[in-house]
């Protein structure tokens, strides 16, 4: 199986989790900038993970918002949210922000910058590799036979 929603999506301590570790507070807001200076990102796929991020996580997602450039158009799209609201995304023309750093701020309860960050790279890849698809001998994509065919 390429890709499951458990790999994508990290496991996280709950705050609650957190107390019980010796002279743990229960909560650990935390800020960090995940850094997309060099990416590209699939809108579409990316959309995707954020909402099931906010699903699952959106209690401890206290603020997310940043720049990323959509790599259907290659221009700058700036998104921001809380919790599990997100905003309609701002749609920027490339000389709009020019030397702007592509990345998003989060603020978090108990989510480390790690998990964030190997989740999104996990499902991006997981994507990649389904729009790829299987190669045959001539680099063509091979269609799956139904089942029974």
């Amino acid at each position: 199986q390429l890709f499951t929603w458990d790999s994508a999506l990290p496991r996280m301590r709950k705050s609650s989790e957190n107390a019980d570790l010796a002279g743990a507070v229960a909560h650990q807001t935390r800020s960090f900038v995940l850094s997309l200076l060099d990416e590209d990102i699939d809108w579409p796929a990316f959309t995707l993970w954020l909402s099931a991020l906010l699903h699952r996580h959106g209690d401890r997602i206290l603020r997310v918002k940043g720049m990323v450039t959509v790599r259907s158009t290659g221009k700058p799209l700036v998104i921001q949210g809380v919790q599990h609201v997100m905003y309609p995304p701002i749609h920027l023309e490339e000389g709009d922000a020019p030397d702007q750093e592509r990345g998003l701020v989060f603020i978090t309860d108990g989510i480390e910058q790690d998990d964030i960050e190997r989740s999104l790279h996990a499902f991006l890849k997981a994507v990649d590799r389904m729009e790829d698809g299987p190669a045959g001998p001539s680099g063509q994509p091979v269609m799956a036979a139904a089942p029974g065919g």
